[in-house]
C-alpha cells in the first residue's frame, strides 16, 4: 500500500458522526464553513507564513462552484491578512471573530467597537508589548492578541499567566473578555464572536440548509454551539478535546484536505 493510499484510508469515513456522508449526499442545500489556522493552514511560528496546504484552495473553489453548496471562511485573522496568505477563493470570508465580513466580490464590511472598548484594548496592547514583546503582540479591529508559538513551553505558560493576571486586573468583563487560543492569549471586545457571525450567515442561506463547520480551537466552540442549535454538524480538527461541542473530529490539516476532496465526490457523484 502506498503512503498516499494509507493516509486516505486513515481518514474516518464518518468523521465520528454516524451516517455523515449519506446526510451530505442527500441534503438539498449545504453550507460548509471553515476556520483558517490549524484547519486549512498548518500552524507556523511566523503567523504571516501560515499558508494553506497545497490543494486546499482548489478544493474550496471546486466545492464553491456548485450552486447547492455555500462556502465561508471564519477566522480570527483580519480578512486582508487571509487574502495576503492565499489566493482569493471566491467565497464569503468572515474575519476578526465576526467583526469583519466580505461576501464574494464585495468590499470588506467592518463592525466597529465603542470608545470604552477601544481604550481597554489600547491598554492591553501596551501591557502585552511590555510583558512579552512588540513583535509578539498583534492589534486588530476588536482584539489584542499575544502570540506564544515558538517559545519554550514553560516560558509560554509564565507569559500567559502573567498577562492574564495583568489584563484581568482592569478588564471590564461587561465590555471585553480574555480568552486563550491555540498559540496565544487574546483580549477581545464583546458583542461579536464566531457563533454570532455563523448564525447571521446561516440566516441568509436557503431554508433547510445543512451546515457543517470545521475548526480547531476554543474560539471555534461558539460556532459549534451555534450549529447544534440549527441541526448542523461541528467537526473539531486536531487533538481530541473532551469539552468540545463538536460532534465529529479530524486529526490534522491533511485530513481536512482529504475531507474536502471526499466532499466534492459525495456532492457531485464523481
Amino acid at each position: 500500500m502506498t503512503e498516499t493510499n494509507a493516509k486516505h484510508e486513515s481518514l474516518p469515513q464518518n468523521v465520528g458522526i454516524a451516517g455523515f456522508w449519506e446526510t451530505i449526499r442527500n441534503a438539498p442545500s449545504v453550507a460548509l464553513l471553515l476556520d483558517y489556522d490549524g484547519t486549512l493552514a498548518p500552524f507556523h511560528v511566523n503567523r504571516l507564513q501560515a499558508v494553506p496546504l497545497d490543494g486546499i484552495v482548489d478544493a474550496l473553489q471546486g466545492i464553491g462552484r456548485h450552486t447547492d453548496t455555500l462556502v465561508a471562511l471564519v477566522s480570527g485573522r483580519p480578512i486582508a491578512e487571509i487574502l495576503s496568505l492565499m489566493p482569493d477563493p471566491g467565497v464569503t470570508i468572515i474575519g476578526t471573530h465576526g467583526f469583519e465580513i466580505r461576501p464574494p466580490g464585495e468590499e470588506i464590511k467592518v463592525m466597529l467597537v465603542d470608545e470604552a472598548q477601544q481604550n481597554l484594548l489600547d491598554r492591553a496592547e501596551l501591557d502585552a508589548e511590555k510583558l512579552i514583546s512588540k513583535q509578539r503582540t498583534e492589534r486588530k479591529i476588536a482584539t489584542v492578541a499575544a502570540h506564544f508559538r515558538g517559545l519554550d513551553r514553560l516560558d509560554a505558560r509564565e507569559y500567559e499567566s502573567a498577562l492574564t493576571k495583568r489584563w484581568l486586573s482592569y478588564a471590564d468583563l461587561s465590555m471585553v473578555e480574555v480568552r486563550q487560543f491555540n498559540g496565544g492569549l487574546e483580549m477581545r471586545a464583546l458583542g461579536r464572536h464566531k457563533g454570532i457571525a455563523v448564525a447571521e450567515y446561516l440566516a441568509t442561506c436557503p431554508p433547510n440548509t445543512l451546515a457543517v463547520y470545521l475548526g480547531d480551537d476554543d474560539t471555534d466552540e461558539d460556532a459549534f454551539k451555534a450549529l447544534r442549535e440549527v441541526g448542523g454538524y461541528g467537526i473539531r480538527v486536531g487533538e481530541p478535546s473532551q469539552t468540545t461541542a463538536a460532534q465529529g473530529s479530524l486529526s490534522s490539516c491533511d485530513d481536512v484536505l482529504r475531507f474536502l476532496q471526499k466532499w466534492i465526490k459525495e456532492r457531485t457523484n464523481q
